[in-house]
């Protein structure tokens, strides 16, 4: 294969970065797609380019922040609207700025450069804030929520051809990690992780899990039509996840099922069973297509090792967040260490030791012990309360059969599968905000989607009214005739 160079590959990402700027700044929704599209580019990009530089993961963001700064500009008066309904979140604001601006002046007085260390903790949290509202404003119908979700699998559907190129050995370029052979030692032996064409197994497996959960909503809707092509996305998607080793990505699609079909029992729905059998459909074909083109062996170690998320799961649970959160407080006491002070981007400013070197964290919790420390951790998980029972408020809203809270559920169980892995490991949610502020859309679209609903009901109200005045309209006017003939009709028969 000719070579590629170096040069012309980052020339070419840039200057495609950069129209993608200009087209979310003209048409921001056009741009959400273009984000989509460079964050599945970025990485072969990256891997392409002389010193691999994180240069090009980070110029992709910059296509999200003039989506950004273009949706709240152009239609922030309906963020503003709702707000002015719903003054709860006035208050989970300030409670998240009550926990933020403290930790952030701790870290400038703590650190030198303390300001860059702030800055990155701050993007990482204000990102998928930012989500939120981006979703919200994104879901004018249930056909733009479908049709985002239906770009997303399939242009990851397609980038996840690396997946098997690498495995069976192909000498591809931009396939494998970044600057490392990913591989875990376990019981089940030495287990090869399989980055693809993405730049970590992590980021993988997490593109694979979504394709997987998106899959599934899409079937749903298709489910009497047109339904095997996504059926086969579910189950590439399941075989994917599988070869990234990574139990915390396996577990997502797994909570999405579960509290999909706990949001089925908790309204009375009765569409959660079609779900469950599509995902035990999905991942037992999945496993039976990997036995048939792949080593047997290989694919017995990968499937051991994918059953250790139950049988190992609750004790690494309790050793990551449990033992994590209690070390972290014991380290650096009540007010936590700053803010930025556990995010990934400290590396690249030459902070990976802040803290006396008290930033090992890798679940989420313990993550926020040590950046906001007790108090201010209270504050985020209040704020989190909130928001969860506001929530429930607008999914209550909807009635339960109704195809809008079908998808509603679809994307909370996307969120939900989101949280639990950061829960468990929040690197490649704070290492790329994008990732962050790509999970959060989807609970910012299920606020939208009431506000969907609640415009759709109100139209045919409308229309029933208007209909009900024409039809007393068109008798009144009838009665007038007939009274107005009545004497003719005498006078002739006179």
């Amino acid at each position: 294969m000719a070579d590629v160079d170096p040069e012309t590959v980052e020339y070419l990402f840039l200057a495609l970065t950069g129209v993608g700027c200009l087209i979310a700044i003209s048409n921001w929704r056009m741009g959400v797609y273009v984000g989509i599209f460079l964050d599945v580019l970025r990485d072969p990009a990256r891997k392409l380019c002389e010193g691999q530089s994180i240069t090009i993961t980070l110029a992709g963001a910059a296509v999200w922040i003039f989506v950004a700064w273009r949706a709240w500009s152009t239609e922030g008066a309906s963020i503003k609207a709702f707000v002015r309904e719903h003054p709860t979140w006035r208050t989970i604001f300030i409670f998240l700025m009550l926990a933020l601006l403290p930790a952030a002046a701790l870290s400038c007085i703590l650190y030198p450069r303390g300001y860059l260390l702030a800055a990155i903790g701050l993007v990482s949290y204000t990102g998928p804030i930012i989500g939120i509202g981006m979703g919200f404003l994104f879901a004018r119908s249930e056909k733009d929520v479908y049709r985002f979700l239906r770009f997303y699998t399939i242009i990851n559907t397609v980038a996840l051809v690396g997946v098997p190129l690498e495995c069976f050995g192909w000498h591809v370029p931009g396939l494998g990690g970044i600057r490392y052979q990913w591989i875990r030692y376990s019981e089940a032996g030495t287990i090869p992780l399989i980055a693809g064409f993405y730049r970590s197994p992590d980021i993988m497996g997490l593109h694979a899990a979504h394709v997987m959960m998106f899959s599934m909503m899409l079937w749903m809707r298709k489910a009497r039509g047109g339904s095997v092509g996504w059926f086969a996305a579910v189950a590439w998607a399941a075989y994917c996840v599988l070869l990234s080793g990574r139990r915390k990505m396996i577990g997502i699609p797994i909570v999405f099922v579960i509290s999909y079909i706990g949001l089925c029992v908790w309204r009375q729905a009765h569409h959660g069973q079609r779900l469950l059998a599509l995902a035990i459909l999905g991942i037992m074909v999945a496993i039976g297509g990997a036995f048939i083109f792949l080593n047997a062996e290989d694919i017995r170690d990968h499937t051991a090792y994918a059953t250790t998320l139950f049988t190992e799961g609750p004790q690494r649970f309790n050793e990551l967040v449990i033992g994590s959160t209690i070390a972290t407080v014991k380290r650096v006491g009540f007010l936590g260490a700053g803010l930025g002070s556990a995010t990934q981007g400290r590396y690249y400013i030459g902070l990976d030791k802040v803290g006396g070197g008290a930033g090992w964290q890798e679940d989420g919790v313990s993550r926020m012990f040590l950046e906001f420390g007790v108090a201010g951790t209270i504050l985020v998980l209040f704020s989190l309360f909130m928001a969860i029972q506001m929530t429930s408020r607008a999914l209550r809203r909807v009635p339960r059969e109704s195809s809008v809270q079908i998808l509603q559920f679809g994307l909370l169980s996307v969120v939900m599968g989101n949280a639990a892995s950061f829960v468990i490991s929040h690197q490649q949610y704070s290492g790329d905000p994008v990732t962050g502020l790509m999970a959060t859309m989807m609970a910012g679209m299920v606020l939208g989607l009431t506000q969907v609903y609640r415009r759709r009901t109100s139209k045919r109200r409308r229309r029933g009214q208007e209909h009900s005045k024409q039809q007393h309209t068109k008798e009144g006017m009838a009665n007038e005739t007939k009274v107005g003939e009545a004497p003719a009709s005498e006078q002739e028969a006179g």
